[in-house]
C-alpha cells in the first residue's frame, strides 16, 4: 500500500460520514449524495488496493432514501455490478423526479415524520368525543334533561292524565320550566306582557289543582271554551275580549298532539293551527303582535322573543310553523270541516271504506241550522229540523257501513255552528264515531262538555279558585 492509499484510508477512518453502500461502484452524480456519504478519492477510484469500508463487509442495509426493496442477493452481499447499476439508475430517476437536492429531501422527510408523530400522539392522547346530532346544542345534554323533566313532573303527569284523559307532550313541561325561569313566583303569569296566561292542565303544575281538589268530574271541562271539540285541549288563554286561547290538537286521545292551534270563541268557531309545539305557536303569535304594537310594546315583545328563542336554541326545540309532522297530517285529512282544522280517521282509498261525503255541503248545512236557530217557535222550527234529520239519518247509515268519518265530520260541523238546538244531534253522531273509532276518551269529554257548555271567557271549573284577572 503506497503513502497516498494509507493517507486516504486514514482520512476514511477519521471521516464520520457513513460510507456509500456502493463505494467505488457508485454512479451518483448528485452533489448532495456526495456530501452525505463517504466515497473513495477520485484518484483512487481505480486503485484495487484501497480497502472497502468496514460497512461494506457487514450486512448491506437499505438506505432511508432508497425506495427499492432489499433483495435476497443484497442481504447475502452477492449483488452483481449490473444489479447495482440498475438499482442506482432507479434511485437517480426517483431523486430527479422528486428533488435535485437529496439533503432537502431528507430534511422534509424528517419534518414529515416528526409531524406524523405529533399527530399520532395527539390522536392517542385526545379522548374520543361522540359527534353531536345536527342542530344540537353541544353545551346541553338533551336526553339527560328530558329524563330529569320526566322525574320532576312525573306525579303531575299522572294527575293530568287522570283528570283530562290525555297525556301532555314534552314541550308542555318545557314551556312551564321556561316560564318558571322568567317568573318563579307565579309561572302561569310569566307572559302577561303578551296578554297570555297558562291555564287548564298547567293548573296542575302550579298547584291550583291537586289530587284532593273536589269535583274532579267537572275538571274535565276546565278551560274548555264553547267551540272546543274534544280534540282541542286549552293550555293558554289570551285576551278575554276575543276569547283567545291556545290548545293542543290531537286526532286520537292516545296520541301526541299534532299541532298547537288558536280559537277566538267570542269571534268565530274557526280553529287556526300555528305550530307543532307551544313554543313555536307563542313565538308566531308574539311576532304578529309586535308588528302592530307601539314602540314601548315592541321593546317588551322583542325582549320576550329573545328569551324564548334563546331557550329553544339551548334545548334544541323547533319553532317551525309548518313542520313535517303537520304536513304529513294534512295528507290524512279526510274532511276539512267547518272549523277548518279537519278530521283524521282510517280511510282506504282503494275500497273507499272509512269515510263518505255528507249529503249536504257546508253552506247548505249552515243554512239549515240557521233556520232552526232563527225560528220563533217549535212549529216554525219543524221544517228545518226535518231537513237536518235526513242529513243525520244518511250519516248514521254511513256509520253503520263502517264510514265512521262521516259521523265524525257531521258532529264537528254541528258543534261549530254554535246552535244550542243541535247539540243533542251533534252528541248523537259523535257517539257513533268515537265509539266505533275507539276514541272513548273523546266521547267522555264531549258528554261532559254538552252538560256545561257556556259562552264565556272565564271557563275555569275550579270552585275555590282565586279570581281570574282579565288580561285584556
Amino acid at each position: 500500500m503506497n503513502v497516498s492509499s494509507a493517507d486516504e484510508n486514514k482520512k476514511c477512518e477519521e471521516d464520520k460520514r457513513p460510507a456509500c453502500r456502493y463505494w467505488r461502484n457508485c454512479y451518483q452524480k448528485n452533489a448532495g449524495h456526495r456530501r452525505k456519504f463517504r466515497h473513495p478519492s477520485p484518484d483512487l477510484q481505480n486503485d484495487n488496493k484501497v480497502s472497502e469500508p468496514a460497512t461494506k463487509k457487514k450486512k448491506i442495509q437499505r438506505d432511508e432514501d432508497s425506495t427499492v426493496k432489499d433483495t435476497p442477493q443484497t442481504k447475502k452481499q452477492s449483488a452483481s455490478t449490473e444489479e447495482i447499476q440498475k438499482t442506482v439508475k432507479v434511485e437517480n430517476s426517483i431523486v430527479e423526479k422528486t428533488d435535485k437536492d437529496s439533503n432537502s429531501n431528507n430534511e422534509k422527510t424528517e419534518k414529515c415524520l416528526d409531524s406524523s408523530k405529533e399527530q399520532i400522539n395527539a390522536i392517542v392522547k385526545t379522548p374520543k368525543v361522540e359527534p353531536s346530532p345536527p342542530n344540537a346544542d353541544v353545551s346541553s345534554n338533551n336526553s339527560i334533561e328530558d329524563d330529569n323533566d320526566e322525574d320532576l313532573h312525573s306525579e303531575s303527569a299522572k294527575l293530568i292524565r287522570q283528570i283530562f284523559l290525555v297525556n301532555m307532550p314534552q314541550d308542555f313541561y318545557k314551556f312551564y320550566d321556561f316560564c318558571t325561569e322568567i317568573k318563579s313566583s307565579d309561572p302561569t303569569t310569566a307572559l302577561k306582557i303578551a296578554d297570555l296566561k297558562l291555564v287548564g292542565p298547567y293548573d296542575v303544575l302550579s298547584g291550583e289543582i291537586t289530587a284532593k281538589t273536589p269535583n274532579q268530574e267537572k275538571l274535565l271541562v276546565h278551560w274548555r271554551y264553547y267551540y272546543d271539540p274534544p280534540e282541542f285541549q286549552t293550555i293558554v288563554k289570551g285576551n278575554d275580549r276575543e276569547g283567545l286561547h291556545f290548545g293542543y290538537w290531537r286526532d286520537r286521545p292516545s296520541s301526541d298532539p299534532v299541532f298547537v292551534a288558536t280559537n277566538c270563541s267570542n269571534v268565530s268557531h274557526k280553529i287556526k293551527p300555528l305550530a307543532e309545539n307551544i313554543f313555536g305557536a307563542t313565538v308566531a303569535y308574539i311576532e304578529e303582535r309586535a308588528k302592530k304594537a307601539n314602540p314601548f310594546e315592541k321593546t317588551s315583545f322583542f325582549n320576550l322573543l329573545g328569551k324564548l328563542k334563546a331557550y329553544t336554541k339551548k334545548h334544541n326545540i323547533s319553532l317551525e310553523t309548518l313542520s313535517a309532522k303537520m304536513k304529513s297530517r294534512e295528507k290524512n285529512v279526510v274532511a276539512r270541516t267547518i272549523h277548518g282544522a279537519g278530521i283524521v280517521c282510517p280511510y282506504n282509498k282503494k275500497t273507499q271504506v272509512g269515510y263518505r261525503e255528507l249529503s249536504v255541503t257546508d253552506n247548505q248545512l249552515l243554512k239549515i241550522v240557521k233556520k232552526i236557530e232563527d225560528a220563533k217557535d217549535d212549529i216554525e222550527r219543524a221544517s228545518p229540523r226535518a231537513e237536518l234529520s235526513e242529513v243525520i239519518r244518511l250519516a248514521t247509515i254511513a256509520g253503520d257501513e263502517c264510514d265512521f268519518g262521516t259521523c265524525l265530520e257531521l258532529g264537528h260541523d254541528l258543534l261549530s255552528t254554535g246552535c244550542a238546538h243541535v247539540q243533542n244531534a251533534a252528541l248523537a253522531v259523535l257517539s257513533i264515531a268515537y265509539s266505533q273509532l275507539e276514541r272513548t276518551e273523546f266521547l267522555t269529554i264531549v258528554e261532559a262538555h254538552m252538560k256545561d257548555r257556556k259562552k264565556s271567557s272565564n271557563c275555569s271549573a275550579l270552585q275555590s279558585r282565586k279570581s281570574i284577572e282579565s288580561l285584556s
